[in-house]
């Protein structure tokens, strides 16, 4: 059986922190030959630097704030560290702050060497996530999809968004040339799966949640 992975799937593996890193872990870890598509491959691109926006660029931008702003105390707590995001509307890096002060056993820092930490966790944060990605498509191999399938296409969006139906009809088209085949995905409405599994070659669908204790 050959699994094919969803955008949920390879985003979830490349950030180290997103909900789905456990279970997109032990997915990688399956034997079984593993497949995704251009379409997903340009999913995770785009998730990649929507979050890399968010988390590289925030981490920096608070690391260079923390300096510049006077009316921050020379020394910081993480309660005030936190209170800092929420006021810069960066909330996104409460996990990251709270691990940075946990790893360094701080009840409190100065202004200065927390933003040599915060800079040295952006530069950690970036570099995981890019050591990841180059894994994830070394490992995996890309499948093409050459058709159209309109007709498939119209009866799919019955009850699939047209983001997802271009993924389907990836892994729909592979079913050709390899089967069985499963298709992994966090998107567990099951009357939508068991729609998706009855009108394409697909053999089933997995939730990646079952993944979890594997």
């Amino acid at each position: 059986m050959i699994l094919f992975l969803d955008s949920n799937v390879t985003i979830g593996y490349v950030f180290n922190l997103d909900r789905w890193n456990t279970n997109a872990k032990h997915v990688m870890q399956c034997p079984n030959s593993k497949y995704y598509s251009e379409n997903v491959l340009n999913e995770t691109k785009k998730k990649i630097r929507i979050i890399d926006k968010k988390i590289f660029s925030g981490l920096l931008f608070i690391s260079a704030e923390i300096l510049r702003d006077r009316s921050i105390p020379d020394n910081l707590t993480l309660d005030d560290t936190i209170h800092f995001l929420y006021k810069n509307k960066l909330r996104i890096l409460e996990n990251y702050i709270n691990k940075l002060f946990s790893e360094n056993y701080w009840f409190d820092v100065s202004k200065e060497e927390l933003s040599i930490k915060i800079t040295e966790a952006a530069n950690i944060f970036k570099q995981e996530y890019i050591t990841n990605f180059q894994f994830l498509k070394s490992t995996l191999k890309k499948h093409t999809r050459t058709k159209n399938y309109d007709i498939l296409t119209q009866k799919l969006l019955k009850k699939v968004h047209m983001e997802d139906v271009l993924i389907v009809l990836d892994a729909h088209d592979l079913c050709h040339y390899k089967n069985p085949m499963t298709l992994i995905t966090s998107d567990s409405i099951e009357d939508r799966n068991q729609y998706i599994v009855k009108n394409t070659h697909i053999d089933a669908i997995k939730d990646l949640r079952d993944f979890y204790m594997q």
